[in-house]
């Protein structure tokens, strides 16, 4: 798979691993939070990319990886920042915390998630920027925590342990997706999607 100008590597992989996807944050990972300009309601309605996020979610999706969003935000806000960049179609889900009534790290917005996907939270990777809400809450809920740190927009501890990987820019992302993609093991389908098991963290 191409994105970014990069490849992502898949190991000895001869075929992506079956019911596994991914899961994303909007602001500060799909979009640069100091782009967005907002309705007077406080909807974001138009924003800048990350530089290449777009391309990666694209190739992503081309390649059959389940997507959804999992976002802190507004109803109105996942519509209008993913229309306007041709994305839409690339996530077959949304978890937004205005419709859902609460917010990360609630374990509801990752269990939510993975029911709509029909994908155990073992075999789902949370890619987020903030420490507290998208990495601790994906990684208690028993998802692959990836940290997309690519400024200190938010607080976060000296020490990461919650997070699986760190990356700072979309190449890295790639990286580091491919990596995890190679790491599942296709017949490791996990627990029943939303049984007690599934809140697990990995170790």
């Amino acid at each position: 798979m191409v994105a970014y100008g990069l490849t992502i590597e898949l190991g000895a992989l001869a075929t992506l691993p079956s019911r596994c996807g991914i899961c994303w944050d909007l602001g500060d990972v799909i979009f640069s939070e100091e782009t967005e300009i907002k309705t007077v309601d406080g909807i974001t309605q138009t924003v800048v990319l990350v530089p290449g996020m777009g391309e990666l979610i694209r190739s992503l999706a081309g390649n059959g990886i389940a997507m959804a969003i999992i976002s802190d935000t507004r109803v109105g806000a996942c519509e209008n920042v993913l229309s306007q960049h041709g994305l839409e179609n690339c996530f077959l889900h949304w978890t937004i915390s205005e419709a859902l009534g609460v917010e990360k790290p609630h374990e509801d917005m990752f269990l939510t998630t993975s029911k709509a996907l029909g994908i155990p939270l073992s075999r789902l990777a949370m890619v987020g920027n903030h420490y507290y809400r998208d990495i601790e809450g994906a990684r208690r809920a028993g998802m692959t925590a990836i940290w997309f740190h690519w400024n200190d927009r938010y607080p976060s501890p000296a020490e990461t342990p919650a997070a699986h990987y760190t990356v700072g820019d979309a190449s890295e992302l790639a990286v580091a997706i491919g990596d995890w993609l190679a790491s599942l093991d296709a017949t490791d389908l996990g627990p029943s999607v939303g049984g007690e098991d599934a809140k697990t963290a990995p170790a």
